[in-house]
């Protein structure tokens, strides 16, 4: 299956990461991870950006070596001043609640199922910075 996964910066201040897979299910491996990471990093000129990232079209899981390398990087710092997960399933937020759980961080993060709602969560951390 095809990589959707699409990056972006809007209004110059939040960084979407929206994954658009389809019908079907998707492993995360390590090495999409570090692709997707190099991306984030290379659109946010590597300062840490608040992220929002919107699950509502995923399906399937990650390695547990992706999972590790997502947690090392975030819990440096170097990604995300906050994150926003969007969801519209069970299974996806009971996976970010998991990761969450097990790779745990200082970063703010709260799971929302709309934009709108993860984009006020960001706003509200972004204007106490």
């Amino acid at each position: 299956m095809q990589d959707q996964t699409t990056f972006s910066i809007r209004d110059n201040s939040i960084l979407y990461c929206t994954f658009n897979q389809g019908p079907g299910t998707c492993f995360l491996n390590v090495r999409t991870a570090r692709r997707y990471l190099d991306k984030v990093i290379s659109l946010s000129n590597g300062s840490p950006m608040p992220l929002l990232i919107d699950l509502r079209s995923a399906r399937g899981t990650f390695s547990t070596e992706a999972a590790k390398l997502l947690a090392s990087k975030s819990s440096q710092g170097h990604i995300a001043i906050c994150e926003a997960y969007v969801v519209n399933t069970l299974a996806i937020e009971l996976l970010v609640r998991a990761f969450k759980r097990i790779y745990p961080n200082d970063i703010p993060f709260a799971i929302f199922k709309d934009v709108p709602s993860a984009e006020k969560f960001i706003r509200s951390h972004t204007l106490a910075i």
